[in-house]
């Protein structure tokens, strides 16, 4: 399946850093809701709301 070592080890240090994830129906339908607010302007930037809510983490 593989080439050579190196490329298996990459593979998996990847994987154990970042396993594959299966989100759930809810989740997949929160995500589609926001990726729709964002496409119509409907969201605020993180600066924004630590600028309004007077949060300074520099």
């Amino acid at each position: 399946m593989y080439a050579d070592a190196a490329r298996f080890i990459r593979d998996a240090l990847r994987d154990a850093v970042e396993p594959p994830t299966q989100l759930s129906e809810e989740a997949l339908d929160h995500l589609a809701e926001s990726r729709e607010q964002r496409e119509q302007g409907e969201t605020v930037s993180q600066d924004d709301v630590k600028e309004r809510l007077g949060i300074d983490d520099r």
